[in-house]
């Protein structure tokens, strides 16, 4: 059967032709856009109609920010989200082992929960998880994905002590010294990633089966948020046996980026086998809805805690000297007569605008400039700690693609 989209307003998001009156639609590919009347003409005897009443349609959906092996995750796990205590969480768990024929000694995970959600108002700890699996090690991430709570079972799997010290920039949670089973930030992500994966064809499965939920939604281009290391391998399969049906841009950590360089260097910049490797990631703070997000001013309820950075500035800095090298091929000195990075240089090797304001009557006039550019903008301001520059900039303007120093 044919359907046919007419009566409305239809972006082509072709630079020659934007708009177009009617879209023909056979055996579930766009046969023809254009004219009302031109494609009428190709429609066959079996037709439905489809008024879109003045509305807009478009090719597709790109994903601005989400993760595509979490969400190809969310088939292999327990789901947490709408849980409102541990009790319901615990539910879920035993459900699942049960339903799911778990053997006693494999992993489970599970992710989804909201600790602003229970009524307990707060994390659960390894106890909790205990009585819900005590033959199995259990590992629970937060909605969030940047904290979780291990059961005692995986923590020993995963050698974690009383004396185990956190890798900087996360925590690992302790009451009167005992370990609690919680963990964020970097410390979080660093056992969490020592979980076993799954057998490769059940993550082949569960792709194919996220690629068909991103496309119920329209969205054809999707992004790998944090490409690690050890989902190369996975990339490797999926790009190898054609499973991918959608655009997927990958960015990696410094180890996930150097080794999907390695393995996909046809990939760096663009697409090759609908596999783009778009560039780095890099976490500078946490997670507001899980108060580790580094804040001005304290949270609710707390005198100085602000949350925290994940890296040094050396190490950020660092990074980017690295990635800059790798992915355009340029290098800049580790050391600076000055004392200062060139960070406005640095910006404009990556294709945005720079600008470096002394005072603050230079800095209104770059941010002016960069909201007439509506293109990603560096914004470097080089004035009195007392100043204060943001009641300073002009109304009116998105700058989500400005970035100040």
């Amino acid at each position: 059967m044919d359907i046919l989209f007419e009566n409305g307003t239809i972006r082509t998001l072709e630079r020659n032709s934007p708009d177009a009156q009617a879209l023909l639609v056979r055996n579930g590919r766009i046969a023809a856009v254009g004219g009302r009347t031109a494609v009428e003409d190709q429609t066959g005897i079996d037709v439905r109609r489809v008024d879109l009443a003045g509305r807009t349609l478009l090719p597709a959906f790109l994903d601005a920010h989400s993760h595509f092996t979490a969400v190809a995750n969310q088939f292999l796990q327990v789901s947490l989200e709408g849980c409102t205590s541990w009790a319901d969480m615990q539910d879920r768990i035993r459900d699942y082992i049960r339903r799911e024929r778990i053997p006693a000694g494999q992993w489970v995970t599970a992710q989804g929960y909201d600790h602003n959600l229970l009524s307990e108002r707060r994390h659960p700890d390894r106890l909790c998880l205990d009585a819900a699996a005590p033959d199995n090690p259990v590992v629970i991430c937060h909605q969030s994905g940047h904290m979780g709570v291990f059961n005692t079972a995986a923590l020993e799997r995963l050698g974690v002590t009383a004396p185990t010290p956190a890798p900087a920039g996360g925590v690992i949670g302790r009451e009167n010294g005992t370990l609690t089973g919680y963990m964020e930030e970097n410390a979080f992500l660093e056992f969490q990633k020592r979980v076993p994966m799954r057998p490769l064809e059940s993550f082949l499965a569960a792709y194919r089966k996220a690629q068909d939920l991103y496309a119920s939604y329209g969205i054809t281009t999707v992004q790998e948020g944090l490409l690690r290391r050890e989902l190369v391998p996975l990339y490797q399969a999926l790009l190898a046996d054609g499973s991918l049906k959608l655009d997927v841009v990958a960015y990696g950590d410094p180890e996930g980026a150097e080794a999907a360089r390695q393995a996909f260097p046809e990939s760096v910049r663009q697409y090759h086998r609908r596999f783009k490797l778009g560039g780095y990631k890099m976490f500078l703070d946490g997670s507001p809805q899980g108060r580790t997000a580094w804040l001005r001013r304290p949270y609710q309820g707390e005198q100085e805690y602000r949350g925290y950075g994940t890296l040094t500035d050396a190490e950020v800095l660092g990074m980017v000297r690295q990635w800059q090298s790798a992915f355009y091929g340029k290098r800049y000195s580790q050391t600076d007569p000055h004392r200062h990075t060139d960070f406005v240089k640095l910006a404009e090797g990556f294709g945005l605008k720079g600008y470096r304001c002394q005072n603050l009557a230079e800095f209104q006039s770059a941010f002016a400039e960069a909201m007439k550019r509506k293109g990603p903008t560096w914004i470097e301001c080089i004035i009195d700690k007392d100043e204060k520059v943001l009641p300073m900039i002009p109304g009116g303007g998105d700058i989500n693609d400005i970035i100040m120093k």
